[in-house]
């Protein structure tokens, strides 16, 4: 408030108020740190923490209050997340900056399978159908995790040696492993053969000779 007041050569005086308002318009500056963030995580962990950096920030009325969307001791998940820090001047101005925190998982899944090999007698048939346990997989960061294969427990596999069946699993980062085993359909079953029944015949002519005709003889297997 100021106030203004005038006086005449007799002493009367007449007086009146000004209100001056010094108002502040400029934001205060704020620093990021210089580039994202890239951590991976430890081994059997599927977050990391303590990664959070802070600003700084100043002001040309006094020091700015920094306020982040993230704490120091924050748990980042895995993949892509912003922070963002804002700092706020007496007079309510305003200044953001942020960065990026990508948190990366390296460790590949793994499989319950081992390479072996699963011996079959086909029987009554040239394919049988193929049973195993089922195959799992075990991962630090369990969503988003796949497991996929050529063939799964319970199809028909032909007559032969070294099929091979595979299983991957994938998880959400891209990491993946595989493991494999062979499937071996053995055939031990004689093929039958379709004889005549036996022919009493009696012999003819000066070298007692007879001729047998015989349906021809059939396989099968």
């Amino acid at each position: 408030i100021v106030t203004l007041t005038v006086t005449d050569n007799c002493n009367n005086t007449s007086t009146c108020f000004a209100t001056v308002t010094i108002v502040d318009l400029m934001a205060p500056e704020i620093t990021c740190p210089n580039g994202s963030i890239t951590v991976e995580v430890d081994n059997g962990e599927c977050s990391a923490s303590n990664v959070w950096m802070p600003a700084t920030g100043s002001d040309n009325c006094g020091v700015p209050t920094i306020t982040s969307s993230h704490n120091s001791n924050s748990v980042f998940p895995i993949g892509i997340t912003m922070v963002t820090h804002t700092a706020t001047d007496e007079s309510g101005n305003t200044a953001e900056c942020s960065y990026f925190v990508t948190v990366k998982d390296g460790n590949a899944p793994v499989l319950s399978c081992d390479p072996g090999i699963l011996q079959i007698t086909a029987v009554g048939g040239c394919q049988a159908s193929v049973s195993w346990d089922a195959i799992t997989a075990t991962d630090d960061c369990v969503e988003g995790l796949t497991v996929t294969s050529n063939f799964e427990s319970g199809d028909f596999f032909p007559y032969g040696e070294n099929t091979v069946v595979m299983y991957t699993a994938t998880d959400a980062s891209g990491n993946s492993s595989t493991c494999t085993f062979n499937v071996n359909l053995t055939d031990d079953e004689a093929p039958t053969l379709n004889c005549p029944n036996d022919v009493t015949l009696s012999g003819t002519g000066e070298d007692c000779e007879a001729v047998f005709n015989w349906s021809p003889v059939t396989a099968s297997d």
